[in-house]
């Protein structure tokens, strides 16, 4: 339990950082097709 809870803070910001960053690659792939 001291583990998950333990864990659960870098996943959390890792999955908004990957999120972020997805979206940002979405945008960059849309600019450069124009």
């Amino acid at each position: 339990l001291q583990l998950s809870v333990i864990g659960w803070l870098p996943a959390a910001l890792w999955s908004v950082y990957a999120l972020s960053q997805y979206k940002t690659d979405q945008k960059i792939e849309r600019a450069l097709r124009r």
